[in-house]
């Protein structure tokens, strides 16, 4: 009779929450303020004004597990840094930065999402020759402005430039002959033609000047103990194989056959 009383009430006592390997927030249902910095086709508004891109998609469902929901904001790249970095909204997450040397101590690192590379772009009917470094450092050069960007360019010997603030714009002054190349990320160049309903076949590829990872990144008075919540959610999603069907929808290869090493944080 004990032993059969002990297990009814073993049956009806509530269930343990499991051991999460973070510290829970207050507000278990509480969102966290994800800025996205308006660079397509990584995390940018789309056409049906929700946000959207390859790296917000990684994120959105990275977020599933994880005890809060994402609030995100999309604001030019440029202001989403400065805010990030200055802090100026208090603890915020950032998408997607690209991780170069300039930026490492200006936020926190949690993951490597997209890998892209900068590279040098001409018109395809130009004469310039963006074949080798040497070559196109000679040329005119439109660039997207973004913290730590030109200081890496001129780093890469580029010093004929002209600092704008999209992608899309320099892709746009470059078909209208302003600039001799270009120089960005490969994907943003190929969005922002698609967009303009123009083949690949507009442009010419020229040298890789840099291969990249974009990061999800935070300000560095985001806790601790959050990040480490992200990163192993991460890697947990990658684990299951939830994220390398994102990468393929964008056209890009999987995650294990394109990633670094994550450094730091």
């Amino acid at each position: 009779m004990q032993r059969r009383n002990f297990m009814l009430a073993m049956a009806l006592a509530p269930a343990r929450a499991p051991d999460l390997a973070w510290a829970q927030p207050s507000e278990p249902a509480a969102s966290r303020l994800i800025l996205l910095g308006d660079t397509a086709p990584f995390a940018y508004l789309g056409a049906d004004g929700h946000p959207s891109g390859v790296a917000y998609d990684m994120t959105l469902e990275v977020s599933k597990t994880l005890p809060w929901a994402l609030r995100p904001e999309v604001v030019p790249f440029v202001r989403g840094f400065h805010e990030a970095q200055t802090r100026s909204r208090g603890p915020v997450l950032l998408l997607p930065p690209a991780r170069i040397p300039s930026r490492e101590k200006l936020l926190k690192w949690i993951s490597p999402l997209v890998p892209v590379r900068f590279m040098v772009f001409a018109r395809a009917d130009s004469m310039a020759d963006i074949s080798t470094l040497s070559a196109a450092q000679s040329l005119s050069i439109g660039a997207m402005s973004a913290t730590g960007l030109e200081d890496l360019y001129r780093g890469s010997g580029f010093h004929r430039l002209q600092m704008l603030a999209t992608n899309e714009t320099a892709v746009r002054m470059l078909l209208a002959q302003r600039f001799e190349a270009i120089l960005t990320a490969d994907l943003c160049v190929y969005h922002a033609l698609q967009q303009m309903g123009l083949p690949r076949t507009t442009v010419r590829e020229g040298v890789v000047v840099r291969h990249v990872q974009l990061w999800l990144s935070a300000s560095l008075d985001y806790p601790d103990g959050e990040v480490h919540a992200w990163r192993a959610a991460v890697d947990a999603a990658h684990a299951r194989g939830v994220l390398d069907p994102i990468l393929a929808r964008y056209g890009l290869p999987s995650w294990a056959a394109s990633s670094e090493p994550r450094v730091g944080g």
